[in-house]
């Protein structure tokens, strides 16, 4: 398999995308994944009621993101939906842990879903919830993301921490983590939210 651009690879000739409602049903398929998500490791705890009104909107967005990326059918899109796996962590002792802990939290876990075993696993502190629970018009709601591996050698130990939309997490951020070579081959410059591969010029 060649590279080509950072959105799509060659294969026989044709190109493929990385992201997007394709691109995801071919992974499960090829991975005959019966259950697919991420582990989510929650790391503030002050305020419980704003966590509730984050996990409502949370799964609210998940679930209109796959109705509304563009599947082949709308018995796809249910086919899909059925297979959602988030799974959270919510444990007070992991309150204000950094993304080290937290990703070695993570490969402590033996029994982890063969569809949710992630280069990335995700974090929701609390400027995560402020970012749904405050209501600002300008705000994208999203979640942290930490490369798995973080701390794990001396060659993994520069952290690797990026704010992801929770819009694009399934149809597009899981994909592309499945396709990705590296973490970094796909992170976003700076403090941006990720919405999609980097350089994806439109291909989906």
């Amino acid at each position: 398999m060649e590279s080509s651009d950072a959105g799509t690879r060659e294969k026989e000739g044709a190109q493929y995308s990385l992201t997007g409602t394709d691109a995801l049903v071919k992974i499960l398929e090829r991975g005959q994944l019966s259950k697919f998500g991420f582990v989510l490791f929650r790391t503030y705890y002050r305020d419980e009621a704003s966590w509730q009104q984050f996990v409502e909107e949370y799964e609210r967005i998940l679930r209109a993101e796959l109705n509304s990326a563009g599947s082949n059918s709308a018995g796809d899109t249910h086919d899909i939906l059925k297979k959602v796996r988030m799974d959270i962590v919510s444990d007070d002792c992991m309150e204000n842990k950094v993304p080290a802990h937290i990703a070695f939290a993570y490969r402590l876990f033996e029994d982890i879903e063969p569809g949710l075993k992630t280069k990335m696993c995700l974090i929701v502190d609390k400027e995560c919830i402020e970012s749904v629970t405050l209501n600002d018009s300008q705000s994208v709601p999203f979640v942290k993301a930490v490369d798995v591996i973080l701390g794990a050698d001396a060659e993994s130990a520069f952290p690797c921490v990026i704010k992801v939309a929770i819009s694009s997490l399934l149809a597009r951020f899981y994909p592309a983590l499945a396709n990705c070579d590296t973490v970094w081959e796909i992170a976003t410059e700076g403090d941006s939210i990720w919405k999609d591969w980097p350089n994806l010029d439109g291909v989906v």
